[in-house]
């Protein structure tokens, strides 16, 4: 499947104006990801467990939703 030049300009447009207008919600997302991953270097037994916890109540939800 091939994307139309004009098409493709359009995309292009749509994903830099999204962009622009939401910088602070992208840069607040990294803010906090930076700090969660040096809590996770800090304190790794805690991010093993939330790790662990968070995988063992995604997979129950995607394997019923799978079916």
């Amino acid at each position: 499947m091939a994307i139309n030049p004009e098409n493709l300009k359009k995309i292009q447009a749509a994903v830099a104006s999204s962009l622009n207008e939401q910088w602070g919600l992208f840069l607040s997302e990294g803010i906090v990801l930076v700090i969660l991953g040096i809590i996770a270097l800090l304190l790794p037994a805690v991010a093993t467990f939330a790790v662990a916890i968070v995988i063992g109540w995604k997979v129950p939800k995607y394997s019923v939703a799978c079916r």
